[in-house]
């Protein structure tokens, strides 16, 4: 699986663990023989039953017929009040925009899935291994304890000096409970995600590929990746639904609805202006610290590559 910078950008803007899990019936998965899953096997279970991704499908056909009513109902009223007619066209706009964001709503909801999946595989893989090697450590500090134990039964070792053995054990063998106990609820949160018995436990494996982003442009990757941005197009959709709505007003409208219309549109202004703000500093921050790893991991690579060469070199003279 290729974790790519643009699926980061998506989660650096949207956040990441707000997705909604639904763990209905789950008896498809259930069947399944899940022994050792991939971060690709997780995904299609978790896609099946991901309530937000239930949702969209389920309401994209009734969606697409209240905007077709709308169209139609518009087209067939001669007789439709100006004030009802504005309103029908603003409601129309919202309706298209919905259905124009729907595939790229779902591809968004479908990587921010996929990216906590992966992060989950990773936390419990990394879990794991920090389990492991706790394990060891803590035998070998039994191991030390059943000593000191018989040195102290043998007079050779002082009461507090066993005391103090059998403190420092106790400590290191209660933060091996709770690490199994945060083990234990990495699989619980994932389960969530994929809809399956929540005690379930089995191996997990990641193939992370990476490419490196190399020399790049940062400001046009950050105008692309503004562009591309979907959270930022729908900020701007709906101020635009707002200020066609204000356009609509005449002698009519009240002042207190024209202000508050105007009030809106301020404010969806400045978070307009705020989360491109965060999202420039935060992604520029994001891309000059991949370089700078890249930058430092090519040092470490020609280094070592230098010193392999070098004693390789000396080998053959002897």
């Amino acid at each position: 699986m290729k974790v790519t910078l643009i699926l980061m950008c998506v989660i650096l803007f949207t956040g990441v663990f707000n997705m909604e899990v639904f763990c209905g019936d789950n008896s498809e998965s259930d069947s399944i023989d899940i022994s050792n899953l991939t971060v690709d096997d997780a995904f299609e279970i978790a896609v099946k039953y991901n309530r937000e991704i239930i949702n969209l499908e389920e309401d994209f056909p009734f969606l697409q017929k209240d905007y077709d009513e709308a169209n139609k109902d518009l087209g067939l009223d001669p007789d439709i009040y100006a004030d009802e007619y504005n309103s029908m066209k603003v409601r129309i706009a919202e309706l298209k925009n919905s259905l124009d964001n729907y595939d790229e709503n779902i591809e968004q909801t479908k990587d921010i899935l996929k990216y906590n999946i992966t992060k989950l595989f990773i936390d419990i893989i990394n879990a794991e291994n920090e389990l492991e090697f706790e394990e060891k450590n803590i035998s070998l500090l039994k191991k030390e304890l059943d000593f000191s134990e018989i040195k102290y039964q043998k007079g050779i070792l002082s009461e507090n000096e066993f005391n103090a053995a059998n403190i420092e054990y106790l400590k290191k063998y209660s933060e091996l409970e709770n690490k199994k106990i945060d083990f234990n609820n990495l699989f619980i949160d994932l389960n969530k995600v994929l809809g399956i018995d929540l005690l379930k436990q089995y191996s997990v494996s990641v193939d992370l590929m990476y490419d490196e982003i190399g020399n790049v442009d940062i400001d046009e990757k950050l105008y692309n990746d503004f562009e591309n941005n979907f959270s930022l197009k729908e900020q701007k959709q709906n101020l635009e639904i707002s200020k066609y709505e204000y356009s609509t007003y005449d002698e009519n409208t009240s002042y207190l609805e024209k202000v508050s219309k105007e009030n809106d549109i301020l404010s969806k202004e400045r978070n307009i202006k705020e989360s491109e703000k965060n999202f420039e500093e935060s992604l520029s921050k994001i891309y000059k610290d991949i370089l700078n790893k890249e930058t430092i991991n090519k040092k470490y690579e020609d280094r070592k590559s230098t010193r392999l060469n070098s004693s390789h070199k000396s080998k053959s003279r002897l």
